[in-house]
């Protein structure tokens, strides 16, 4: 059934692949092709492909540790969208070597009062992602 979903990506409508990436992080993330094929979604060209990656990979991502990894640099998404999405999934993911509510209190105590002054949203998630990006940044 895998097998079956991971050709389905190549259905020229993205609302076809975009449920298809939903229904592969429901199915089966034991599956090696599964966290292959959602990671390199996560790269590809489509805001939408790229958003679906992204919560999908967020409900698997305590199982695979390089999925923190990817998330952490799609903070520097070019799409606000995607942002606000991995700002979301993040606080809710661990990994044996970092836990990542860590570096998010961490990020907001060092870059809080920098994102008061460029965050022109009165939100608290927009607070927290530019904090996360100048984290990511730095690294």
């Amino acid at each position: 059934m895998v097998e079956a979903l991971l050709k389905t990506l190549s259905d020229p409508s993205w609302h076809v692949r975009q449920t298809v990436i939903t229904a592969l992080g429901n199915i089966s993330s034991e599956h090696p092709k599964v966290v292959e094929t959602l990671l390199k979604t996560l790269s590809a060209n489509g805001r939408n492909m790229r958003q679906a990656a992204a919560r999908t990979l967020g409900q698997i991502g305590d199982e695979h540790p390089q999925v923190v990894e990817v998330l952490l640099k799609a903070l520097l998404d070019f799409s606000s969208g995607i942002q606000k999405e991995v700002a979301e999934i993040l606080p809710n993911l661990t990994t044996d070597e970092l836990t990542i509510g860590k570096l998010i209190e961490n990020a907001l105590a060092k870059y809080e009062p920098l994102a008061s002054k460029q965050v022109t949203a009165d939100s608290q998630i927009d607070t927290l992602l530019f904090a996360l990006q100048q984290v990511v940044g730095d690294v």
